[in-house]
């Protein structure tokens, strides 16, 4: 094996390490809110474990998105931007940092921020007629010589 393939597969092993170490300081919290999504009948879609952060994809309406964001905030999680009023779909990180001594594993300092990406979207839309609009346009036509 070379220098730099035993040197690649060094990075890979740490990189594999680190983010298992990740996912096993934060499992105990993001199977406590996936519980309490469940229990409050927040409609999960998809739910996965990303490179930093566990991605969640929920579905319904105005009160879902309410419900979910009540569970997060529950866990000291707050997020970088709030929904827009009308909007169809919702998306931010949702972010905490806990104190290095709370967990009995050593992970990079990078690692001690609690990360949830949320991905809302409505269930509830419909076209709605906002007013009328009188546009000129112009009109063309063909003409042969």
């Amino acid at each position: 094996m070379s220098f730099s393939i035993k040197k690649m597969m060094q990075q890979v092993n740490k990189t594999h390490r680190n983010r298992m170490g990740y996912i096993k300081v934060y499992a105990r919290l993001f199977t406590a809110i996936l519980r309490d999504m469940l229990r409050n009948k927040v409609n999960i879609i998809n739910a996965s474990i990303g490179f930093r952060s566990l991605d969640l994809s929920v579905s319904g309406d105005y009160e879902m998105l309410l419900r979910t964001m009540r569970v997060l905030r529950s866990y000291g999680l707050n997020a970088e931007k709030r929904p827009a009023e009308g909007a169809a779909s919702y998306y931010a990180y949702w972010e905490t940092k806990y104190n290095e001594d709370d967990f009995d594993l050593t992970v990079p300092e990078e690692y001690l921020d609690a990360r949830i990406f949320l991905n809302f979207t409505s269930t509830q839309c419909e076209r709605v007629k906002v007013g009328t609009r009188l546009e000129e346009v112009p009109v063309y036509e063909t003409r042969c010589k």
